[in-house]
């Protein structure tokens, strides 16, 4: 009997830490991460943009708000003005470059892959380069 109790007071602890850490509950908090360092900060065409196109992107350590005039694709299709949750996944990274995705969450559901390039300029302005995984059309944004 009390190897039984020993053996209970042991397992149960291992089989819930093993729960937790495989996220086999279920909770949403441990199911994405944050956005890259590199990519937090307001983002925004530039002035030569036209105003059908022009758009801001605020990035926060696990938040994005998408807001302008416009919302060009890949931006399109997110809700505006709303501060949604993601992070983002690096595919490749050199000294002048980053390349990846971002993983966007709207009116709780996860929203198509978001593809970015993270480079600079010849004057050293960042720029963040977006296509969406179906779309054509590319978005440059300057951080501001």
């Amino acid at each position: 009997m009390k190897k039984t109790i020993v053996t209970a007071g042991l397992l149960i602890p291992a089989i819930m830490l093993l729960f937790s850490s495989c996220n086999f509950v279920g909770g949403d908090a441990a199911s994405f991460s944050s956005f890259n360092h590199e990519l937090r900060g307001t983002w925004e065409t530039p002035p030569e943009t036209p105003s059908y196109n022009a758009v801001t992107l605020v990035i926060d350590y696990n938040t994005i708000t998408v807001t302008g005039t416009g919302r060009p694709p890949p931006l399109n299709y997110f809700t505006p003005g709303s501060q949604l949750r993601g992070y983002s996944e690096e595919s490749y990274k050199s000294l002048d470059r980053v390349e990846g995705t971002l993983l966007i969450k709207d009116q709780g559901l996860w929203q198509e892959p978001v593809n970015f390039v993270l480079w600079q300029d010849a004057a050293f302005q960042k720029w963040l380069t977006l296509k969406g995984a179906s779309a054509a059309y590319d978005v440059s944004l300057r951080l501001k």
